[in-house]
Parts: C-alpha cells; sequence; structure tokens
C-alpha cells in the first residue's frame, strides 16, 4: 500500500504526491513560472501562499521543489534551497541566512556572520543562478528573527536579486499586514481557497485509489455523495487535509472506531487553533468567538452587540480579522439583495470552532464530530453501530432534536430525511417570500448550513421557478408535521403564507395549497371560497379531496360524504376511472362508508379500486400498498378477520421491503394488522406489532403527531385486552392529556380517549 502521510507531504514519495494533486494546478504553473523567469530576467516576484493548517500548501511546495529540481536538471540557471517545515532553529537573521546556505551544501560550515553569508549567497547566485526559496510558517520565522532581522532580511531583498521566496503562512498576521511593519504589501499574495466539492470528490476518489479501498471508491460515486459533501464542506471546511482525515471513515466499514478516529484526528488539532488564538488581542478574541459560537453569519453592529464592544472599536477589529484571513464576508446568491450598508461575516476557517467546542465539551461528545456522523450517515446505516457509544447516541438524539440539521439533510433530500418542526419550516418560507419581495435580510438569519440548502434547491436547473417549487415543498413538509387539526397561531400563519405564494406564483396549485392550509384550519367557508378561485378542474377537485379529508378529521363525516359522492363524480367525468385523483375520491368515499357502517359498499369500492390500481400502476407502488392496507381495514371493520389478517400480513412485509420500515405506510400497515390480530383474539401478537409501531412514530413523527397519538392509544388497548390493565391506564392518561392539549378537550378522539381511561380504571375495580 501507498506510503500517505497526512501531515508531512515531504514524507510521502513523489509518485503518490503527484497522483493526490488536486485543484492547484494553475498556482503550481503560476508558481514555476514566477521560478523560471528569475532565471533569465531581473524579476523577483516575491510570493506568499496563505491558507489555513491543511489547506495544501505544503503539498504545493512539494510539487514546486520536485518540477523546479527537474528544471535544474534540465540546465535551467537556478538553485533551489528548500528550508525545514517547522523552523524551530531559526531565531535570528543570521541563522536564517545560514538555513538558505546549508539548504544548497550541506556540508558547509560557516560562521553566524550575516554580512559574510549574504556575500556568499550573491557568489553563489552568480555563478549558478537565482536562488530560489521555500519557507513554510513564514510568520514563525518573522516572529523568531524580530523585527530588526525582517529590516535587515527586506533590506537585504531590495538590494540584492540573489534571493527569490517563495513562502507559506497560515494567515497574513500583523507582521505583514500592518502599514508600518517592514514586510507591509511586500510579497505577491496567493490564497488557497477550499476545495470545491467536485474537486473534494476527485481528491477523496484518488485517496481510495491510492489505498486500494473499493469500498470508499464504490461509495464515493453514489447519487448522495455530493450532497453530503456540500454539507460537511460548510461544517468543517472544504481544505485537502479535512477530507484526507474523514476519508477514513466515510464507509461503514469503519464503523466500530468512527468516534475514535475522528475525536485523535481533531484531538491533534485542537492545540493548533488554541495557539492561533492566543496570538490575537483580547477584543480579536472576542470577535472570533461570537462568530464561533452562533449558527449564522453576523454583521458588525450585531457582533459589537452580542460581544458588549465598542461598535466602532469592533469594525475595526472586524477589518483586522479579515485582511488577516480569520473571517470573511458571507457568500451567498442573493448578496445583492442585502443592505449595502452591512456586510455579514463568517468565519474562513469553520474548523476554528474546535478550539472552542473541547474547552465547552469536557468529557462530552465534540459538536463537529456529532455533525459529520449526523450528515455523512443515514439512520438505518448507524443502526449497524454496535456497543455503547456516548456520538451515537448524540447522533441519534440530534436526528430527533436538531432542526437546523434536521432541515438541511431534509432540502438536500437524504434518505430517511423528515423535515424539522414547523417554526423553522416558517422561518425558512418567510425568508424565501422575503427574497422573492426583493430583500435577504431573514436569509442571513437562518442557520447558515440551512441557507446554503436553501440556496442550492432555489438553483435547481430543472425547475421553471425553483424558489417557488420549494416553497411548495416547506409548505408540504409544515402540514406533515401539523396534520389535520388546526393550531393557533401556526395555523393563521401558514394561512397567511399560503396566500402570499398564491399572490407571487398565480398558479391554480398554489391556490389549492392555500385553500388546503384553511381546510387545515377548519376555515372551511374560507376553504370554499377560494376553491372556486382556481380556475383549473384538476387543482378544484384536488381541494375538494382535501376539504373532505378536513370535514373528516373534524367529526363532519356526513358533510365529507355528501362532498366525496360528489366529488367522485366529477373525477370520473372531468379525469376519467383511472387517474390518481378519481382513486383517491374512491378511496375517500370507502372511508365514508365505513366510518358510516356500510362496510360491504366501502369493500365492494375498494376492491374495485385497487383492481384498477394494480393494473395501472402495478402491485407493489405505493399506492397500491396504500389502498390494499385500507382494504385490510374494511375486512376487519367487517368481522372477516381471516381476510383481514392474511391481507394484512402480506400488505406489511411488501411496505417493509418496499418502503422501508419508517414509511408512514408501513406504520399504518403494522397498526391495522395489530387491530386484526386483537380482534381474533390475539392480543399478545397485536402487543408486539403495536409496541414496534409506537416506538417508531414516537421517534420518527414525535410524541404528538396523530399517529403517535393512535398508536399509543391501540397499545393502551392491547394491555387491557391482555389484563396488563396498570399499563393500560399510563398510557391512556398520557394520550389523554396530549389529545387534550393538541385537539381540544371536546375533540371526538380526546372524547374516546377519556372514555377508554374511565374503562379501563372500571376493569381494574372489577378485576379486584
Amino acid at each position: 500500500m501507498a506510503r500517505i502521510s497526512r501531515f508531512s507531504p515531504w514524507q510521502t514519495p513523489r509518485d503518490q504526491l503527484e497522483r493526490l494533486f488536486v485543484a492547484r494546478e494553475p498556482i503550481l504553473d503560476d508558481l514555476v513560472e514566477r521560478a523560471l523567469l528569475a532565471a533569465t530576467t531581473e524579476s523577483r516576484l516575491n510570493t506568499l501562499l496563505v491558507g489555513p493548517r491543511g489547506a495544501g500548501k505544503t503539498h504545493l511546495l512539494a510539487m514546486l521543489y520536485y518540477r523546479l529540481q527537474d528544471a535544474t536538471r534540465e540546465n535551467t540557471h537556478l538553485q533551489v534551497a528548500r528550508l525545514p517545515e517547522d523552523p524551530l532553529t531559526i531565531t535570528s537573521y543570521p541563522r536564517l541566512l545560514a538555513a538558505i546556505a546549508k539548504a544548497l551544501t550541506p556540508d558547509r560550515s560557516l560562521e553566524l556572520d550575516a554580512d559574510s553569508i549574504e556575500l556568499a549567497l550573491d557568489q553563489t547566485a552568480a555563478t549558478n543562478g537565482p536562488i530560489v526559496v521555500l519557507l513554510e510558517n513564514l510568520d514563525e520565522i518573522f516572529t523568531q528573527i524580530g523585527v530588526d532581522g525582517q529590516h535587515k532580511l527586506r533590506h537585504y531583498l531590495q538590494t540584492s536579486n540573489s534571493l527569490l521566496l517563495i513562502a507559506t503562512t497560515s494567515v497574513l498576521d500583523r507582521q505583514m499586514s500592518v502599514q508600518d511593519t517592514p514586510f507591509y504589501q511586500f510579497f505577491s499574495v496567493i490564497r488557497l481557497q477550499p476545495l470545491s466539492v467536485a474537486e473534494a470528490q476527485q481528491m477523496l476518489l484518488k485517496l481510495a485509489d491510492a489505498h486500494r479501498d473499493n469500498l470508499l471508491a464504490e461509495y464515493l460515486q453514489g447519487d448522495q455523495v455530493a450532497k453530503r459533501l456540500e454539507i460537511v464542506s460548510h461544517l468543517a471546511g472544504s481544505h485537502p487535509r479535512i477530507w484526507s482525515i474523514f476519508s477514513d471513515v466515510m464507509t461503514t466499514g469503519s464503523l466500530q472506531h468512527i468516534s475514535e478516529l475522528l475525536y485523535a484526528s481533531f484531538d491533534d488539532l485542537t492545540p493548533y487553533y488554541r495557539d492561533r488564538l492566543m496570538s490575537l488581542t483580547p477584543q480579536q478574541r472576542l470577535v472570533v468567538n461570537e462568530l464561533a459560537t452562533v449558527e449564522h453569519p453576523l454583521h458588525v453592529d450585531e457582533i459589537a452587540k452580542r460581544a458588549q464592544l465598542d461598535p466602532r472599536s469592533t469594525a475595526r477589529t472586524v477589518r483586522e480579522l479579515k485582511d488577516a484571513g480569520w473571517i470573511e464576508p458571507v457568500n451567498t446568491e442573493w448578496l445583492h439583495l442585502l443592505d449595502g450598508r452591512r456586510t455579514y461575516y463568517e468565519l474562513s476557517e469553520p474548523l476554528t470552532r474546535l478550539a472552542f467546542q473541547a474547552k465547552e465539551a469536557i468529557g462530552q461528545p465534540v459538536d463537529l464530530i456529532v455533525n459529520f456522523l449526523s450528515v455523512w450517515f443515514d439512520p438505518e446505516e448507524l443502526a449497524q453501530w454496535s456497543g455503547d457509544d456516548d456520538y451515537l447516541e448524540r447522533v441519534r438524539t440530534a436526528w430527533d432534536d436538531d432542526n437546523a440539521l434536521l432541515l438541511t439533510r431534509w432540502l438536500s433530500r437524504l434518505p430517511a430525511s423528515k423535515a424539522s418542526d414547523e417554526h423553522l419550516l416558517g422561518q425558512a418560507d418567510d425568508a424565501l417570500q422575503q427574497v422573492q419581495d426583493g430583500d435577504a435580510q431573514a436569509l442571513m438569519a437562518l442557520p447558515s448550513q440551512v441557507r446554503i440548502a436553501l440556496e442550492k434547491r432555489c438553483q435547481d436547473p430543472s425547475l421553471d421557478d425553483a424558489m417557488v417549487s420549494v416553497r411548495r415543498d416547506l409548505h408540504s413538509a409544515a402540514m406533515e408535521y401539523m396534520g389535520w387539526v388546526p393550531h393557533e397561531p401556526q395555523s393563521a400563519q401558514w394561512i397567511a403564507r399560503a396566500e402570499s405564494l398564491a399572490a407571487v406564483s398565480g398558479q391554480p396549485r398554489d391556490y389549492a395549497l392555500w385553500a388546503q392550509w384553511l381546510a387545515r384550519g377548519w376555515r372551511f367557508d374560507q376553504t370554499e371560497a377560494v376553491a372556486n378561485l382556481i380556475d383549473n378542474a384538476v387543482w378544484r377537485l384536488d381541494t375538494q379531496n382535501t376539504l373532505s379529508v378536513a370535514y373528516r378529521s373534524a367529526g363532519l363525516y356526513d358533510d365529507a360524504m355528501t362532498l366525496d359522492e360528489q366529488t367522485l363524480v366529477d373525477c370520473k367525468r372531468i379525469l376519467g376511472s383511472d387517474h390518481h385523483d378519481t382513486i383517491t375520491s374512491r378511496n375517500n368515499l370507502a372511508l365514508d362508508y365505513r366510518l358510516a357502517g356500510r362496510l360491504d359498499e366501502a369493500i365492494t369500492l375498494r376492491r374495485h379500486a385497487l383492481t384498477d390500481l394494480e393494473c395501472t400502476l402495478g402491485p407493489r407502488h405505493p399506492d397500491t400498498l396504500s389502498f390494499r392496507n385500507n382494504l385490510t381495514v374494511e375486512y376487519w371493520s367487517a368481522g372477516r378477520l381471516g381476510e383481514a389478517i392474511a391481507l394484512g400480513d402480506r400488505t406489511l412485509a411488501d411496505c417493509e421491503h418496499i418502503l422501508g420500515l419508517c414509511h408512514p405506510t408501513t406504520l399504518s400497515s403494522r397498526n391495522n394488522l395489530a387491530i386484526a390480530y386483537r380482534s381474533a383474539g390475539q392480543p399478545h401478537a397485536a402487543i408486539v406489532l403495536d409496541e414496534q409501531t409506537l416506538s417508531d412514530c414516537e421517534r420518527i413523527l414525535g410524541p404528538d403527531h396523530p399517529y403517535t397519538l393512535s398508536s399509543r392509544n391501540n397499545l393502551a388497548y392491547d394491555y387491557w385486552s391482555a389484563g396488563r390493565l396498570d399499563e393500560a391506564i399510563a398510557l391512556d392518561e398520557q394520550t389523554l392529556t396530549c389529545r387534550e392539549r393538541v385537539l381540544g378537550p371536546d375533540h371526538p378522539d380526546t372524547i374516546q380517549s377519556r372514555h377508554n381511561l374511565e374503562a379501563a380504571h372500571e376493569a381494574k375495580l372489577a378485576a379486584n
């Protein structure tokens, strides 16, 4: 296997460095040209490469060294002096000159006299050509030789053409950026930019090839990889060393040691960032701290307010940090929509947060590692992780509670993703609405990872109006989160947002979206009024289907049946019997018949619809599975329990295989099969299914989601049927409390929960 040093490229064979070299080719070509120009002219374009630790400075310098060595072997009138990567012994100006001379002639012994060494260097340059000096960590060298040494070096470089300096530094500190310092504006500065996602992917593929890691190579070519790289690049920066660190744990083959590997790698970096922070002034550290501990960019006034600093001195400090490369103005596609008098800043190196996180996370998982694991792996992948691990537990918590992470994953369309709570969804929709109105200020208040994911989605070239499409998706996610019962004032807020979206787009589907929010808010007269504004038959019928669901959620079953009967007639006439909306209408009407006790009609209608679906969509299509699941309900409602269990078993197996364990239809199928078992006098089989359903609903949908409330209610009934009355009472009490809070005291489901609890208490009294 190839020998590759992540921290010392000089220890890696040249052929491996060549193979792993990405993105910096234009810079390398430019540096070679500058050196060759010095060999034939008096031009000395002294160059400073600026980039954070891990940006590839040493790799680039090593490539330059080898290219120049090749040139000297081809009789180019040039010499190359490579100084040590860690300039520990360069403690004075004479020692700097001696190090250059020693790099040219290792066996040569010189007195530490600056004048005599300068003369010797001039003589060898006159004979063998100018000396290209490759220096790393120039900021450390300048600190060690002091201001007096810097003045002497500047004087020598200006009075002699013997040397061409090509140096590196992690940050353009005060020794090179302040006007009264010797090397102010002396160097031609090249800043090494982070790798793009495509460049990072290319580098990782090269690493996989070098390590003969076929699993990683295959993984990196998957459809989802670029999306994950985009998110991780924001979390940790996108410099080569970071990707090299992450490459060790990017496949599930390393799962057993993921947290240990990442922790060890980042633990090595933490002292570096702490040392760099200590080189700043106290006020500079305060500004960096504010940007490191907040999730979104800040402008100067916000920084001053948060850090309790004077705004004028803060503005000066921000300029200093920007010039030194610590912070940078935020980059957004909507920069032109921001107030030109305000500039928003974020950290140039996201890994600076390590210094602060490590300090706060004593004995606890480091947030950066948790964030990486939460983005790179999916829940089902990390479910394979065995053993007791703090990081795994934190990742699971993040998948449940970290709303910014959840929304970022969902916007990026990563597998097994669910949107976050409606509050952040609403903030995102409000921000996009303001962008449509010509103002991007609200966008800057969103967590940066959410903002970046929104920007990516809104740039989708496959969509005519990507921003409107993203807003529709946000509304759909909020509807799934909130369900079919009003939540005030949230329902009113979403109705207003939907009205604004319809006004912006003018599309019938967005008027239908507005009507759907009104229906979910049980504002039925207003729903019908908006439906009358829809001049498209398909979307008007879609709105009628939506309204019938809302009627049922409000307990208005007769209104739902009347509307569904008319909607089914309209759908058949306008759309045809096989159209999706017609099938949906038939499904809704079958449900109405079931609720009204007209079970034979419900089963007949459902079976006809299922036959149509199997012919048009196929027996394993998600819609077909959903209808088959509903037919299971009709069978056990009609007392045809053998048919219900047989169909339910088959449907659940297909749902788990095709849709996954966490899909809503899978959860519903498991629930319905449990009811069939319970009705058939097999409560223990029902308990096994319902316990799994409740656990999944609480984890995926949250404790107050309607599916979760229904699942908890069903499990309580199972316990009651099995004689486990204390457990049944505890669950009934929890369900009643939630339904009173979510649905209100007079909702039919709340009344049913109250009745169930009373029945359980009576059964316990009777048993005693």
